[in-house]
């Protein structure tokens, strides 16, 4: 069984400065997703184009990790697979690599 964690990073966003009368509306955000088993890591990276805030517009300074990182997670439709690739990576990461030697006689 593996022990693999994931953690996001929020590297920025790219804003409307001005939307239906509101400021920094928040268009898309670039992240990087990291999975590790404490040992090895590996990292994807990637941006979410959010959809036009009609009704449930939150202002920008108002904003939390949590609440970008769950508009990420629902934006991404192919979030299963980044994470099981992320995965995959780590867990090949852990498999012993091999070496050619000669033998200690002719």
């Amino acid at each position: 069984m593996n022990n693999i964690r994931y953690e996001w990073t929020i590297l920025g966003c790219e804003v409307y400065q001005n939307f239906l009368n509101h400021k920094n509306v928040v268009k898309k955000i670039e992240w990087k997703l990291t999975a590790t088993d404490g040992v090895y890591s590996a990292s994807a990276e990637g941006n979410t184009e959010l959809s036009d805030p009609v009704n449930n517009f939150i202002l920008f300074e108002n904003l939390t990790k949590d609440m970008v990182i769950s508009w990420i997670e629902s934006g991404l439709s192919n979030y299963d697979e980044i994470k099981k690739l992320l995965e995959t990576d780590v867990l090949k990461q852990n498999i012993p690599k091999t070496i050619r030697m000669n033998l200690p006689f002719q």
